[in-house]
Order: C-alpha cells, then sequence, then structure tokens
C-alpha cells in the first residue's frame, strides 16, 4: 500500500438506470447507452490525463459514477478538480444537442462531490493473476456521500477545500448544513451550480473533434450481444463485445464503517489494515460460493451471481 495525499472526484450520471431502462422498454437494448456512456467517461479520463498526467489517476468507474483522484496540495489540486468537472459540464452539452446518435436518450444529468485529504492506494491481488486498484481513506468516502448529496448540474465540496479558495471562488457556493454528514465529523458543506462553476470555460476544438470522432467512429450496429457458455470473464466483455444473461448482482458492505475513519487521518493506517482485510474475506467468500467478483466500491463488494445454460442442463 502507498499513502497518499490529495483530492478524490466522483462524477456521476444521475439518471443513467433511467436512460438505460427506457433505452431497453423502447428497443430491447441498450446499444445507445453503452456508447453514450463510453463516450462521456472516456472523453472526461482523456481530457483529465492530458491535463494532468503526473497527478490525475483515474480508479474505476462504478456503475453510473467515474472516481479519480488528483495527487496534489489542496490550491494547485483544486484547478484541476475546476477544470475537469467544467469539462465534464461542458460534455453533456455535446452528448445531449450536439450527437445525432444519442437524441433518442434521456438528457445526460451529472452531479459531482469532492473532498481531500490523506488515504492508500492499495492493489489488491487476487486468483489468477487477478488485481485491481481501490483507495482506503476519509477522503474517498467523504467525497463519495458530498457526490450524492449535490443537487443535479451541481458540485459539492468539503469545508477545508471552501475555505482554502479565494473571495471570488467562493461566491459561486453556498453553505449547506447537513445532519447526514455528521459520522464524517462535519456540520456542512459547500455546493454550486455547475454552470456558474464553470463560468469562463469552453472545450476546444481539437477536444470537441476528439470527441465527436470517438462518438462517430463506432457504429452502433456493430455491437454484439451473446450467451454465456461458463462463468463471465470480464477480459472477454468489451463496448463492442456484450453478455446477455439471467443474474443476481449482489452488493455487501460493511454498515458504519465509514465513521470509523478518523477526520484527521490519525488512524488511517490501522483503518487501512482492517479494509484490506475485510476485502480480501468478501472476495474470497464471493469467488468459493461460486460468484464473479466484479469490483470493490470503497468498502463494498459488488458480485454477479449469474446462470450457465451448459451446467444447468447436465
Amino acid at each position: 500500500m502507498q499513502r497518499r495525499n490529495g483530492f478524490h472526484v466522483y462524477i456521476n450520471i444521475t439518471n443513467l438506470n433511467q436512460i438505460v431502462l427506457d433505452e431497453e422498454k423502447r428497443t430491447g437494448k441498450v446499444n445507445h447507452s453503452i456508447h453514450a456512456m463510453d463516450t462521456f467517461f472516456s472523453s472526461v479520463e482523456r481530457f483529465g490525463k492530458h491535463l494532468s498526467p503526473n497527478k490525475l489517476v483515474v480508479e474505476k468507474i462504478t456503475g453510473s459514477r467515474l472516481h479519480l483522484y488528483i495527487l496534489d496540495d489542496i490550491v494547485n489540486g483544486f484547478e484541476v478538480v475546476k477544470r475537469v468537472s467544467s469539462f465534464a459540464y461542458c460534455l453533456t452539452h455535446i452528448i445531449n444537442r450536439e450527437i445525432s446518435k444519442y437524441k433518442t436518450l434521456d438528457d445526460f444529468q451529472i452531479q459531482i462531490g469532492t473532498a481531500y485529504g490523506k488515504f492508500y492506494d492499495f492493489v489488491f491481488a487476487g486468483e489468477q493473476e487477478y488485481s485491481e486498484e481501490t483507495t482506503i481513506g476519509y477522503a474517498a468516502n467523504f467525497a463519495a456521500k458530498l457526490q450524492g448529496l449535490a443537487s443535479v448540474f451541481s458540485i459539492a465540496v468539503s469545508e477545508d477545500i471552501f475555505e482554502s479558495l479565494s473571495a471570488n471562488e467562493q461566491r459561486v457556493f453556498h453553505k449547506v448544513s447537513s445532519a447526514s454528514i455528521k459520522k464524517y465529523g462535519q456540520s456542512c458543506y459547500y455546493t454550486s451550480l455547475l454552470s456558474s462553476f464553470a463560468t469562463g470555460f469552453s472545450i476546444s476544438e481539437k477536444d470537441r473533434s476528439d470527441i465527436l470522432s470517438r462518438a462517430n467512429d463506432l457504429n452502433l450496429s456493430d455491437i454484439d450481444y451473446s450467451g454465456v457458455r461458463q462463468t463471465l470473464d470480464f477480459n472477454r466483455v468489451s463496448t463492442m463485445q456484450c453478455k446477455r444473461l439471467n443474474g443476481i448482482p449482489l452488493f455487501a458492505d460493511v454498515r458504519g464503517f465509514t465513521s470509523q475513519f478518523a477526520a484527521d487521518d490519525s488512524n488511517l493506517e490501522e483503518m487501512s489494515g482492517k479494509t484490506q482485510e475485510i476485502l480480501t474475506k468478501l472476495y474470497q467468500t464471493t469467488k468459493g460460493s461460486g460468484g464473479v467478483h466484479v469490483q470493490f466500491q470503497g468498502d463494498r463488494e459488488l458480485a454477479l451471481f449469474h446462470d450457465v445454460p451448459e451446467q444447468a442442463a447436465g
């Protein structure tokens, strides 16, 4: 494990589930939803890595949200947060209005949350050379909570981030008191509409061209759906090669675990050890019960239990 310091940022498409369900109900497929989601997340990742190649790390996509972190001090790191968040906001306009193949979808709506602090970067090693990066710490957990509290097309930041901003930057934010963040040792956070937060930002012509090129180069009719003949292997799944199956997704986490992380990071090392132990046990339980480990989401395990027709018939 590596001890790090920086921002955690969650960018979430708040209505993605409804977008997917609506398309599936109308067409029996989810081609447009998968394609648009891929365009959105890959474009944000490409912009962020170009903007700050040595400090910005995209950890993973968890369902409808992109989780990234930025290794920098609170002042300089926030400039990266601001530009990436502004890009994501402007990108929704391009996806919602400028790409014809997405016109049948409901508009993408996003919310963003960010917090700053120390954390551990943990690479989990499983069987058959499987490995997965996951971050452990108060900042990662609190940022995820703030993302959930942010309104549609808004960004929520922790109090210490707000206090580090200039008076001019602070003016677009307003304070929100919330009992729901008491377990994080906090009583309030600050939020801004992304339309105000992103004032003055525009996507460059080159980035716009890259977005449109990615969206238009992939033919929706080329997306293929096939069944499963054995336990699902995500190495064989892609935007173009999808799987159709019957299964049960399982989420499991430790109730109240987040509140055990000290806001001042004083017990980070101890909690990181506990988290590592818990994740290992969750992973082993999933695999030992015939399930497919999908990913860790903080202290949560996402697993899939699905049918394998040939095995069932035998």
